[in-house]
């Protein structure tokens, strides 16, 4: 808005750029939720199954899961729990209790305790390998929200491994914004979708 400000020597603040579209919805009603956004890894050096397992262990409690095609029921409504899904065996991994204090990133504790957060320090950073101020830019980390996509990238070897996650809950998301801090990075898929395409901005 700033560009477009400074390159408008008429500007009144009635311009659309003064603007963003908006959508309020009722957070306590039960229609609205939070699907979540899984972790997909791929093009990490020295690949090695056995080896991601055993440093695993130093952080989770680590159970093989034969069929993965029920994962998300597994791990759903347990606090810092994952699917660990590679080509030919999957994990539910939990981390153990007197490790979460151990986490080095200084962010606030409501945002320290989400899953997300776990995963992306005790998983990504710890055992992969993948540094937080790396991560986001990275092109070992894929986004993917669907559950069966996952699974089919990782049996055809798309990606090295699947790393599953529970969705963030809207308390969750009320405690962070309340706190003045933001959440990781591809924690909110809001469902369902704000009907869209019927307003247009003139350009």
């Amino acid at each position: 808005m700033k560009q477009q400000i400074s390159a408008n020597p008429d500007h009144i603040g009635n311009e659309g750029y003064n603007y963003h579209l908006m959508w309020l919805t009722n957070t306590e009603g039960e229609d609205l939720k939070i699907l979540p956004t899984h972790r997909l890894i791929r093009q990490l050096e020295s690949f090695d199954e056995a080896s991601i397992l055993a440093k695993f262990e130093k952080y989770f409690t680590v159970k093989p899961v034969p069929d993965p095609d029920i994962m998300p029921e597994i791990i759903a409504g347990k606090a810092w729990t994952f699917g660990l899904i590679f080509a030919e065996n999957a994990y539910q991994v939990r981390l153990k209790t007197d490790v979460f204090a151990t986490m080095q990133w200084n962010l606030p504790d409501e945002v320290k305790a989400l899953d997300l957060t776990v995963m992306h320090y005790f998983i990504i950073q710890e055992i992969l390998g993948l540094k937080g101020k790396d991560q986001s830019a990275s092109a070992c980390i894929e986004y993917e929200r669907s559950f069966a996509a996952c699974l089919a990238s990782v049996f055809q070897k798309e990606v090295q491994l699947a790393l599953i996650t529970n969705e963030i809950s809207i308390s969750e998301v009320k405690t962070v914004c309340s706190s003045g801090s933001t959440l990781p990075q591809k924690s909110t898929y809001f469902w369902p979708k704000a009907v869209c395409g019927f307003v247009f901005s003139s350009i």
